[in-house]
C-alpha cells in the first residue's frame, strides 16, 4: 500500500511529530509512507515539498495570507486560530503521486484548503491533533460548545455577532465536508466525543487509535529506579 502522510510540518510540534512517528511506524512494517509538508526542519528524503513553482508560491504566502481576515478582530484572543481560506494546489500534488491512502494531520496555515478536498482521488483519512476539523475556526474551544450547533458570536474573536467569522468558516466547511468520503480518527475517545457531537462532523465515521510511540524507546521502566533517577521520594 503506497500511503502519503500530509501535514504542515514533519518534526516541529505535538502534531507534527505524532505524524511522523506514525510515517517511521509505517515504514518499519515495510508500507511505502510518503510524507508531504508545507514546512520541512528535518533532513529525512521521505518527507517531501512541493517544489513546483506554484507550490513554493503558496507554502509563502499562504500562511501570511491566511491571516488578513483577523485585521477585522483586534480584541480577540491570542489563542490559535486559522481559516485554510486561500486556494491551495495541494490536491493536484497529491493525486500526481497516486495513493492509495491520503492521510491527513494538521494541516493548518492554508496548507491544504477543504473545499479541495474533493478533489483528491484517493480514500481519506483525517487524524484530529486538536479540535479545528470540527470548529468555526478555533485550535482549542475550551468551555465553548457552540460548535455543536453552527458557531457565531465567537468568545475567542471577542464576537457578540451571531455572522462572524466563525460562522462563516462553520458554513465553508459545512459545504467542504458535505458527501466527502472520509474517516476521522482521534486519539483520544474525549476527542471522539467532542466530534461526535458536532455540528460538522457527527454524521462522518469515528475512530479512536491512540497516537503510536517506538516501544524500544518509550517503555515501562522499574519504578524504583525510576523513582531513584528523577529524584521522587519511594
Amino acid at each position: 500500500m503506497k500511503v502519503l502522510q500530509l501535514s504542515t510540518h514533519d518534526i516541529r510540534g505535538g502534531a507534527a511529530r505524532a505524524a511522523y512517528r506514525l510515517q517511521q511506524g509505517l515504514q518499519a512494517i515495510g508500507v511505502d509512507s510518503t510524507m508531504l509538508v508545507q514546512r520541512r526542519h528535518g533532513t529525512d528524503p521521505t518527507v517531501l515539498l512541493d517544489k513546483r513553482a506554484i507550490g513554493q508560491v503558496a507554502s509563502l504566502l499562504a500562511p501570511h495570507v491566511e491571516k488578513l481576515p483577523f485585521w477585522l478582530y483586534r480584541k480577540r484572543q491570542p489563542t490559535p486560530w486559522g481559516l485554510n481560506w486561500t486556494p491551495s494546489p495541494t490536491a493536484s500534488y497529491v493525486n500526481r503521486h497516486q495513493p492509495d491512502l491520503v492521510h491527513l494531520h494538521w494541516i493548518a496555515d492554508g496548507f491544504v484548503s477543504l473545499r479541495s478536498l474533493h478533489q483528491i482521488k484517493a480514500p481519506l483519512v483525517w487524524t484530529l491533533h486538536d479540535s479545528w476539523a470540527f470548529t468555526g475556526g478555533c485550535h482549542l474551544p475550551y468551555a465553548c460548545v457552540r460548535y455543536q450547533q453552527s458557531c457565531g458570536a465567537c468568545p475567542q474573536l471577542h464576537s457578540t455577532h451571531q455572522q462572524d467569522l466563525s460562522r462563516w468558516h462553520w458554513h465553508a466547511k459545512a459545504r467542504a465536508l458535505r458527501n466527502l468520503p472520509i474517516t476521522i480518527v482521534t486519539p483520544s475517545r474525549w476527542l471522539a466525543t467532542c466530534a461526535q457531537s458536532s455540528s460538522l462532523l457527527r454524521e462522518c465515521r469515528i475512530e479512536v487509535i491512540p497516537n503510536g510511540l517506538d516501544l524500544t524507546r518509550f517503555k515501562p521502566a522499574d519504578k524504583f529506579f525510576a523513582r531513584a533517577v528523577l529524584g521522587l521520594p519511594q
